[in-house]
């Protein structure tokens, strides 16, 4: 199968040690040839019914956007600053990852260098602060106790050497499943493999409404449009 990678219009794809590491669970820019190894797990993938092959991919680690899987709805201009931009990557199961577009302002090449750190301990006024990582504690396999995350709730914060902070928002409102806690110590993959590796989070929907707010939010189409990505 065919993964589709996006390019800024005057970038080229990365080269040689500037190439993230890949697995066969996550975003390739190349024709991926199946192996004999590979036929078998897809064999006994489709063995299994088909909840039970929604509720895998959830907890594959990273997700990974194959297009009749995941469609991608992306939130433009976040808290009203220009090309603060974030996408949503809503899976059939209406399961959501969270993470930032490659076309946000701190991801261009010119600002990503001065990304200082990743973290998830989200800021609320002068001395208030509060882990988030504290708050994924599900159980079971319904993921009782999930915490709950409306449109606005910061996810994680990226911190940059002038001292600016740039929070991730959940996008969704819904309960939280899961943090990518890697980034805190390999921020480069926010913009080497932004809907692979890079993605900061999943979040589950609430409710039908939840889903249908999801698929108000821009296009992959009207993005790529606005944003002058040349999708190849």
């Amino acid at each position: 199968f065919h993964i589709s990678v996006y390019l800024m219009e005057g970038e080229t794809k990365p080269q040689g040690d500037n190439v993230p590491d890949t697995t066969n669970d996550e975003v390739k820019d190349v024709l991926v040839t199946s192996k004999p190894e590979d036929k078998m797990e897809v064999d006994a993938t489709a063995q299994q019914s088909a909840a039970e092959r929604d509720e895998s991919w959830l907890w594959r680690s990273p997700p990974f956007p194959v297009k009749d899987k995941f469609t991608k709805y992306f939130l433009l201009n976040c808290k009203n600053k220009p090309n603060y931009d974030q996408y949503i990557l809503k899976h059939n199961n209406d399961v959501c990852v969270i993470g930032l577009a490659p076309t946000h302002e701190i991801l261009k090449p010119e600002n990503r260098k001065n990304i200082k750190e990743v973290r998830f301990t989200v800021h609320k006024g002068q001395s208030n602060e509060r882990n988030r990582l504290d708050d994924v504690h599900t159980q079971g396999k319904r993921k009782k106790g999930c915490f709950g995350t409306q449109e606005a709730t910061p996810l994680a914060e990226v911190e940059m050497v002038d001292g600016t902070v740039v929070r991730i928002i959940a996008g969704v409102f819904g309960h939280l499943y899961e943090l990518n806690a890697d980034l805190a110590k390999n921020p480069q993959w926010l913009w080497q493999d932004p809907f692979g590796k890079g993605y900061v989070g999943i979040v589950w929907p609430k409710d039908p409404k939840a889903v249908e707010s999801v698929t108000k939010n821009t296009s992959e189409a009207e993005w790529a449009e606005q944003r002058g990505v040349v999708w190849r």
